[in-house]
């Protein structure tokens, strides 16, 4: 059986890198293979390292290598790549990652041209990196790096693409065959019972809702602000903001906006994952209007708490179904006045309306989970023969 080295950024028990940590941590534990994750011995953002009785304790599947930024870690690489047994599998998060994703690449490159481990297979999950919403935040800088990578160094690399739109994507700007790509979905979280759910408080005429994810502008939270300023009911509707700042500037103008025009957007910080089940049934509904998302760790994990989602259709959640019969709508970004009509529709609902819809939402995620069985798929992205 194939050993699988994740080389990721940032991992766990780090907090603020979202998506990415959660989509391998899943992966993880519902694959049979021994794994190595390495990664930073810090969270993104921080130069606080982690302190050593908070590392994940190794297991006979999982080990961790934590090293630090620079130096070290190419030294690190080096060591993990030299002993890595033939038929192995390196699968990186990201595909503009100069540390976690070029430098092991240039590492096996060199390998090969030597005559060694010319058998480690090389999977990229780009996430989402190639949408042309994505693309256009630092523009150029990513134009040459897909330029000088194309020509020199995507041979004999697969990629791990979440929606048939992504795949497009990828074979478009990297001009690749699809059969360089595996197309699975992520994991879907594992539903609560109807039983275990807790009790949401509701009130006619109060709404909270919440937005979790990366404070900066490709994650598009300012539209928050926009749809709240053109509602009437704007003074009985909080919400609140989860998730690291990456923008400082950008965050000060939300906060500003908000206070100008007294709106009630508040920020909330991070939080940890034991956290969620507390955190996300203390709210009416996520709003979430997204530039693009390829999954959205924050929808899934909205739903399966029965907790309803008010995102933009640039997201892989959609139904044919109405808001109130399945607790999914996705809204085109540019007609606010649809935001606004659900938003206001929940504000309207009294505690036993609200239940309802509740149960709706519990019974759409149940279809979304039975149409979505994905293990047996992932095995393919990590078999090297």
């Amino acid at each position: 059986m194939e050993n699988i080295y994740f080389f990721i950024y940032s991992y766990l028990p780090g907090i603020s890198s979202g998506g990415p940590v959660i989509s391998i941590s899943r992966i993880i534990d519902n694959i049979p293979n021994k794994s190595y994750v390495i990664t930073l011995n810090r969270d993104v953002g921080t130069k606080k390292k982690y302190k050593k009785n908070s590392f994940l304790k190794n297991s006979k599947k999982i080990n961790y290598i934590y090293k630090s930024p620079g130096i070290d870690s190419f030294i690190s690489f080096l060591k993990v790549i030299l002993k890595m047994e033939n038929n192995s599998v390196i699968y990186m998060s990201s595909f503009f990652r100069i540390s976690h994703t070029l430098l092991p690449i240039i590492i096996i490159k060199v390998f090969r041209i030597l005559g060694f481990k010319k058998k480690v297979k090389l999977v990229i999950s780009p996430r989402n990196e190639f949408a042309l919403e994505s693309l256009k935040f630092g523009y150029w800088k990513k134009m040459v790096y897909i330029f000088l990578f194309k020509n020199f160094l995507n041979k004999k690399i697969f990629y791990h693409s979440t929606t048939q739109d992504e795949s497009k994507e990828i074979i478009s700007i990297l001009g690749i065959k699809s059969n360089f790509i595996y197309t699975v979905q992520n994991i879907d979280p594992v539903q609560i019972p109807l039983e275990n759910l807790l009790d949401i408080k509701k009130n006619v005429k109060e709404i909270r809702l919440f937005y979790v994810g990366r404070i900066s502008k490709d994650k598009n939270v300012h539209l928050i602000n926009q749809i709240l300023f053109g509602m009437e009911e704007r003074k009985k509707i909080i919400v609140d903001l989860w998730g690291p700042i990456r923008d400082e500037k950008y965050f000060n103008s939300i906060m500003e906006f908000s206070d100008k025009y007294g709106l009630k957007v508040n920020y909330k910080g991070t939080f940890l994952q034991k956290e969620k089940y507390q955190i996300y049934q203390s709210y009416h509904a996520l709003l979430l209007p997204a530039l693009a998302e390829n999954y959205g760790h924050a929808i899934a994990d909205s739903l399966s708490f029965s907790v309803p989602v008010i995102i933009s259709n640039k997201t892989p959640w959609k139904t044919s179904k109405n808001f109130q019969e399945s607790g999914i709508i996705a809204i085109d970004n540019r007609k606010l006045d649809e935001y606004r009509k659900v938003i206001s529709y929940l504000h309207s609902l009294n505690k036993n309306e609200f239940d309802i819809l509740r149960k709706n939402t519990f019974n759409q995620y149940k279809e979304i989970l039975i149409k979505s069985s994905k293990k047996s798929i992932f095995k393919k992205i990590f078999e090297n023969n």
